[in-house]
C-alpha cells in the first residue's frame, strides 16, 4: 500500500534519509560521554588544559567507542521502527479482510433481499391463487398468508437489524483501531522530532563546549578516566535495561492489543456463521412453508371434491328429508286421527261397562272369630259379566276358609256387582281392573273412585296403603301414561289439592289448620268443574312430589279410637287430581279431573255406643253418607222416570260430600265404587247394611258423558 494511503489512514510515518540522520546524529548527541575536562572546566573555570600526545590519543579513541554504541542505538530504533511499519501493514491487510468481509455481507444482504423479492412474488401468487379458492377455505388461507407475511417480514427485520448493527460494529471496531494507530504513531513521531531537536540542540551546545574543554579534558583524562569508564557503563546498563523495559512494554501493549483485534475478529466471524446458519435455518423454512402451501393447495383441491360430493349428497338428503316430513306430517295426522278414536272407543267400552260400576272387596278375617258364609261363583265365561255375592248366617265357620261355604235357605241373601274381589285378591289385582278409569280422566272425563263400607273392612288399606294403595297406584300410572303421550305431542300440566270434610266441615290437608278460613264450593256447570275457595292447591311433576303430598295429607287427617277399629277415619278424605292436557300437534285440548275418596266408616249408633265428640262424628258421617244415598238414588229416578221426573231435583247440598262430587256423581263424569265388607260374624248386619247401600249405587245408570275440551 502506497504512503498516501498511509497519510490517509493515519497510519505510520514516510522514513526519509535526512529523517534518519537526524535520529541518528541526535542518538549520539544524546549517548555522547562527558569527559574529565568538561567535568574540571566546570569545576575549575580558571584552569589550563594540557595539550599533550597522548591525552589527544586517549580522547580519539574513546570518540570512537562512543561512535560504535551510537550506531548499535541507532541499529536498534531502526529495527523497531521496521517491526513497526510491519504490524502497521499487518493491520492494514486485516483492516482490508475486514472490509472484504463487510462487502461480502453487503452481498449477502442483497442476496437476501433478492431472495425476499422472489418470496413477494411468491407470496403474490400464492394471494392470486388463494383468492380464487372457495368461500369455506378463505378465512385459514387468510389466517396463513398473514401469519406467513409477518414471520417474512419479521426475520426480514431482524436480519436487517443484525446485519446494520454488525456493519457498525466492525465500522466502529475499525476506526477505533486506526485512530489508537494514529494517536500512537502520531505520538511517537512528535517524540522523535523532539527528541531529534532536543539531541541536535545539545550536539551543536555540546560540540562548541568539546571544543573549548578538550584542552581541559587531557589533563584529567588520565586520573578520572577510569572513573567515568565505570560510570558511562553503569549509564549504557541503565539505559539498555531501559530499553528492554521499553521493548518489554511495547511488545505487550501489542500483543494485548493484537489479542483483542484477533478476539474481536473471531467474534465477527462466528457472527457471520451465525448469521449464516440463521439464513439456512429461514430457507429450510420456506421450503417447509412451500411444502406446506403445496400440501394446502392439494388439501383444498380434494375438499372441493368432496365439498360438491357434499352438496350433491346434501341435496339428496334434503329431498329424503322433506320426503321423510311429509310421511311424517301424513303419520302425525294418522296418529291424531287414531288417538281421536282411541279417546272414543276407549270412552264406549267405558260405558259399555257403565258409567257408575260398582266393585266389592272382601277384607280377609284378621282373627279366629267366626265369619259369615260368603259364596262368590266364578264366571269364567265372560270376566265382564256382572258376578254375585251370596251372604248367609246359617253357614258359620270358624275360620277364614270357608267363605266358598253356600246353602240355600230363607236367611240367604244374593247381591250382583260388577267384580268382586276375594280375601286373597291384592291391591294389584283390583288396580288393573280400575286403570282404564286414569286414562279416562288424561282423556278429559271426570272421574271418581270411592271407598265405601263400614269401619275396619278395609277401605284405607285399599285406597291410601303405601306404595299398592289406589291412589298411589293411580298417581304411578298418571306420569306413566303422561310420559307415553309425550311422543304422540301432548303436554299436560297436573295440579292435585287434599281436602278432608269433618263434621260437615271442609279441611285443607296441605296447609295447617286456621279457623279462621272459610272454605266455600263453588261449580261452574258449563264446564263441569268445581272449585273451593281459599284452598291449597299444588302443582305435580312427579310421582315423588306426590308421595309427599299423600305423607303430609294423611299426618294431617283426623283419626280416631273407636269400639269398631283402634285407628278409625273420623273425615272423608278427597284427594282431587286436575289433569289439563294440550296436544301440540293438533291444538287439541283436555281437561279432567279424578277423585280419588276414602269415606269415613259407617257406623250404627247402637253397635258403636259412641258419646262425646265421638257420637258427634258418627252422626256426621252417617248423615254424609245416607245424602250420598239420596243423592244416588235420585240420578236412578231420573234414568228410569218420564221426561218431567228426569228434571227433578237431587239433593246435592244436603251434604258437603255429595256437593263438593256433584260433577263426579253425576252428568258427565264416571263413578267406581269399592264397597268393603268385612267376613266377621259379628258384623253380619254391618255387612248386609254396605252391600244393600252398593247394590243401589249399582242400580244407578248415567248417560253418555263427552269429555270436558277446549
Amino acid at each position: 500500500m502506497d504512503d498516501s494511503q498511509d497519510s490517509k489512514n493515519g497510519v505510520g510515518v514516510k522514513l526519509t534519509p535526512s529523517i534518519l540522520q537526524e535520529s541518528s546524529t541526535s542518538v549520539l548527541n544524546t549517548l555522547k560521554p562527558v569527559t574529565s575536562n568538561e567535568r574540571d572546566k566546570d569545576i575549575y573555570p580558571n584552569k589550563r588544559p594540557k595539550y599533550t600526545t597522548s591525552t589527544s590519543r586517549s580522547s580519539v579513541n574513546r570518540l570512537m567507542y562512543g561512535s560504535q554504541i551510537n550506531h548499535d542505538v541507532y541499529s536498534f530504533k531502526e529495527r523497531d521502527l521496521a517491526e513497526k511499519f510491519l504490524l502497521k501493514s499487518d493491520l492494514t491487510s486485516k483492516i482490508s479482510t475486514i472490509k472484504t468481509k463487510l462487502q461480502e455481507e453487503d452481498l449477502q444482504s442483497y442476496q437476501l433481499s433478492q431472495e425476499c423479492i422472489s418470496l413477494k412474488k411468491q407470496v403474490a401468487s400464492v394471494r392470486s391463487q388463494i383468492s380464487e379458492l372457495g368461500d369455506c377455505e378463505e378465512m385459514s388461507l387468510k389466517s396463513l398468508k398473514n401469519k406467513f407475511e409477518i414471520q417474512t417480514r419479521e426475520l426480514r427485520i431482524k436480519h436487517e437489524h443484525k446485519l446494520n448493527q454488525l456493519k457498525e460494529d466492525m465500522s466502529n471496531q475499525a476506526k477505533k483501531i486506526i485512530q489508537d494507530n494514529n494517536a500512537g504513531y502520531l505520538e511517537e513521531k512528535d517524540k522523535l522530532v523532539m527528541v531529534n531537536e532536543t539531541l541536535a540542540k545539545s550536539a551543536q551546545q555540546q560540540m562548541s563546549e568539546f571544543r573549548n574543554k578538550l584542552i581541559k579534558l587531557k589533563e584529567d583524562h588520565s586520573k578520572n578516566l577510569s572513573n567515568r569508564t565505570a560510570q558511562l557503563e553503569k549509564k549504557i546498563e541503565s539505559v539498555k535495561s531501559k530499553i528492554l523495559e521499553l521493548d518489554t512494554e511495547l511488545e505487550t501493549s501489542l500483543n494485548v492489543e493484537t489479542a483483542e483485534r484477533q478476539q474481536a475478529l473471531n467474534g465477527i466471524e462466528k457472527e457471520t456463521s451465525r448469521l449464516k446458519a440463521i439464513l439456512e435455518q429461514l430457507q429450510a423454512k420456506f421450503k417447509v412453508k412451500e411444502a406446506e402451501i403445496e400440501l394446502l393447495q392439494n388439501t383444498l383441491v380434494s375438499k372441493r371434491e368432496s365439498i360438491a360430493a357434499l352438496g350433491k349428497s346434501y341435496e339428496d338428503k334434503t329431498q329424503q328429508i322433506e320426503h321423510y316430513e311429509q310421511e311424517t306430517a301424513l303419520i302425525n295426522v294418522r296418529l291424531a286421527t287414531h288417538e281421536s278414536d282411541r279417546r272414543a272407543l276407549h270412552n264406549t267400552l267405558q260405558e259399555l261397562k257403565g258409567n257408575i260400576r260398582v266393585f266389592c272387596r272382601v277384607r280377609p278375617a284378621l282373627t279366629q272369630e267366626k265369619v259369615s258364609s260368603l259364596d262368590i261363583p266364578d264366571d269364567e265365561i265372560n270376566d265382564d259379566s256382572a258376578q254375585e255375592l251370596i251372604l248367609s248366617r246359617d253357614g258359620e265357620a270358624s275360620n277364614s276358609n270357608s267363605y266358598s261355604t253356600y246353602n240355600s235357605n230363607k236367611n240367604s241373601y244374593k247381591f250382583q256387582f260388577d267384580h268382586i274381589f276375594s280375601p286373597t285378591s291384592t291391591n294389584e289385582d283390583i288396580f288393573e281392573e280400575i286403570s282404564q278409569l286414569i286414562q279416562s280422566s288424561l282423556d278429559g272425563y271426570n272421574v271418581c273412585v270411592f271407598a265405601y263400607g263400614q269401619t275396619g273392612s278395609g277401605k284405607t288399606f285399599t285406597m291410601s296403603n303405601p306404595g299398592n294403595g289406589m291412589i298411589p297406584m293411580s298417581l304411578d300410572k298418571i306420569f306413566e301414561d303422561i310420559d307415553d303421550l309425550q311422543a304422540k305431542g301432548w303436554k299436560y300440566e297436573v295440579e292435585g289439592q287434599v281436602v278432608e270434610i269433618y263434621n260437615e266441615n271442609i279441611v285443607d290437608l296441605l296447609s295447617p289448620r286456621d279457623s279462621t278460613v272459610k272454605y266455600d264450593i263453588k261449580h261452574d256447570d258449563d264446564e263441569g268443574k268445581t272449585y273451593i275457595t281459599n284452598i291449597t292447591t299444588v302443582s305435580i311433576s312427579s310421582k315423588n312430589q306426590a308421595e309427599s303430598i299423600l305423607d303430609r295429607a294423611t299426618k294431617n287427617r283426623s283419626t280416631a279410637s273407636t269400639r269398631a277399629n283402634d285407628r278409625s277415619s273420623r273425615s272423608h278424605s278427597i284427594f282431587t287430581i286436575r289433569l289439563n292436557g294440550e296436544n301440540l300437534k293438533t291444538g287439541a285440548k283436555s281437561q279432567g279431573t279424578l277423585n280419588l275418596v276414602d269415606l269415613a266408616g259407617s257406623e250404627r249408633l247402637s253397635s258403636s255406643q259412641a258419646t262425646g265428640d265421638r257420637l258427634k262424628e258418627t252422626q256426621a258421617i252417617n248423615k254424609s253418607l245416607s245424602c250420598l244415598g239420596d243423592v244416588i238414588y235420585s240420578l236412578s229416578q231420573r234414568q228410569q222416570s218420564s221426561q218431567l221426573v228426569a228434571n227433578q231435583h237431587v239433593p246435592y247440598r244436603n251434604s258437603k260430600l255429595t256437593y263438593l262430587l256433584k260433577h263426579s256423581l253425576g252428568g258427565n263424569s264416571k263413578t267406581l265404587m269399592f264397597v268393603n265388607i268385612s267376613p266377621l260374624l259379628k258384623n253380619f248386619n254391618e255387612t248386609l247394611n254396605s252391600l244393600r247401600f252398593a247394590t243401589k249405587v249399582n242400580r244407578t245408570k248415567l248417560s253418555s258423558s263427552k269429555p270436558n275440551s277446549q
